[in-house]
């Protein structure tokens, strides 16, 4: 058998410390992250500063983004280390301290950094990572990245307004981390959820994304047990809808990156259905604000129906859309989820959908628009009788049409029909509300005109402003725009 010479202590240490040293010299883990028996963690928040490194940290505190946070943290060196190296600590992958070190003498020796801070930190998750000899000369190959820890933190949630309302966060939410047993930074809420229906919604130039939770506990736990999540592309607005019921008194909107990019503005809205439910399944809202993103609507709907629906934004620079979704009470989803979406009308500033349920129940539809505005836009949404199809000149086979445009003394209105059918030809105001009937019966097939007096039907004078054609032709109904002046 071969014997193993030992090689004398001098010669092993030269040997370590020249710089060419053999390889298996590399397994002595020279400096390396330290987790002292006192503590939980090799990082640990405080929420006081003054704290020794003897001090029992084995339950990280309640961490308030209202109040400043310290963190402490260490590493170690063995004995068979002596010179400089360079700790570093961050906070969501930002360097916070820099603590260049140096040992004098082959000793074993613990190093801490304590009250590192005062932080003042968003409501949500996020990432503290050390790294203990930042240049990685001293990297020991076999126990590559021992010199690297991170823990991830949760300040708690801060709460979202009680009522409706706006939230606007100037800054966007952490760094994401890269790690693979992390979980992703962000910005988080406290929303008490309501009694009835709700949507919540963020709006950001950036591409962030949004995610409801229903757990959070303390700064080590929570944040982790995902409802809905909504991860829309860039200028979309991502939201998320509620049934209003089967989940805990408080749930958690957070907002997280998807890549990065500058730390922008964002806005996130949450809505009820207060004031917005119609019990026939007949409804027409006509004069409604859309002042931030999102409205929510409740209506009843009876299976195997076909219900048609249309959206005319009447007011702003930008599409209002809606969507339908389920009518269970405990439903949680984003658009992803939505039953049918609106589609926009070549030509027309009108969306339309047509949806036929499976099962009788109380339906909810969301209005919506994708774009940040500063301004309120106004709209229409009609289900049943009230709503429309839009005619969008001859290639839909009908070519509705009101001339001349806007109208003086008289309107001539023309469409096709493909074979005889019974029409009704009204005027509308622009809330919904008949003006006139101007033609009622039985056409034949080919070319129709008819002739509006530009009077109601008490024969009183129409007023100036803009008016809906409408043509009825029982399974369908289409849509034209008519502006009388004097």
């Amino acid at each position: 058998m071969a014997r193993i010479r030992l090689l004398p202590l001098p010669v092993l240490a030269a040997l370590l410390f020249a710089g060419a040293a053999p390889a298996e010299t590399h397994l002595i883990s020279r400096i390396s992250i330290l987790q002292p028996a006192t503590w939980d963690s090799p990082i640990v928040p405080r929420t006081s500063a003054g704290s020794q490194p003897t001090d029992n940290l084995t339950t990280a505190p309640l961490l308030s983004p209202m109040s400043p946070v310290w963190l402490n943290w260490a590493v170690s060196t063995n004995q068979a280390w002596n010179g400089p190296w360079v700790d570093e600590l961050l906070l969501d992958g930002v360097p916070y301290q820099l603590l260049p070190r140096r040992k004098q003498g082959f000793v074993a020796q613990d190093w801490f950094a304590m009250d590192a801070g005062p932080f003042y930190v968003r409501g949500g998750r996020h990432t503290v990572e050390l790294h203990a000899e930042i240049t990685d000369h001293l990297e020991d190959y076999s126990f590559r990245y021992d010199n690297e820890s991170y823990r991830q933190l949760l300040w708690t949630p801060e709460p979202l307004p009680a009522t409706p309302g706006l939230t606007v966060s100037p800054a966007g939410p952490p760094m994401m981390f890269s790690a693979g047993a992390g979980l992703a930074n962000n910005h988080a809420y406290a929303l008490a959820t309501p009694a009835r229906p709700w949507a919540v919604a963020l709006s950001s130039p950036e591409d962030f994304d949004l995610t409801l939770f229903d757990d959070f506990t303390s700064s080590t736990s929570g944040l982790s047990h995902t409802l809905a999540s909504s991860a829309r592309r860039l200028d979309s607005l991502d939201v998320i809808v509620s049934g209003g019921a089967g989940l805990p008194a408080m749930v958690y909107p957070a907002v997280t990156r998807k890549a990065v990019g500058s730390d922008n503005i964002y806005f996130l809205e949450s809505n009820d259905t207060a004031g917005h439910l119609d019990t026939d399944g007949d409804a027409f809202w006509g004069a409604e604000s859309l002042y931030r993103f999102v409205n929510l609507y409740q209506i009843d709907l009876q299976a195997g129906v076909t219900y048609p629906m249309s959206l005319w934004t009447r007011v702003g620079p930008y599409p209002i859309h809606f969507a339908v979704f389920p009518s269970s009470p405990t439903f949680v989803g984003s658009l992803a989820q939505a039953l049918v979406r609106s589609q926009p009308v070549a030509g027309q500033d009108y969306e339309v959908a047509a949806f036929t349920p499976a099962a009788a129940g109380r339906y909810l539809i969301l209005a919506f628009r994708d774009q940040i505005s500063d301004q309120p836009q106004r709209y229409q949404l009609a289900v049943g009788s009230q709503a429309v199809g839009v005619g969008i000149g001859p290639a839909d086979g009908l070519g509705l049409e009101a001339s001349p445009n806007p109208s003086r003394v008289q309107a001539q209105i023309s469409y096709t029909l493909a074979q005889a059918t019974r029409v009704k030809l009204d005027v509308l105001d622009l809330q919904g509300r008949l003006v006139t009937t101007v033609f009622e019966g039985q056409r034949p097939a080919g070319p129709q005109v008819e002739h509006w007096d530009l009077r109601g039907a008490a024969g009183e004078p129409a007023a100036p402003g803009l008016y809906w054609v409408r043509l009825d032709l029982g399974g369908r109904r289409l849509l034209t725009r008519l502006s009388v002046i004097h």
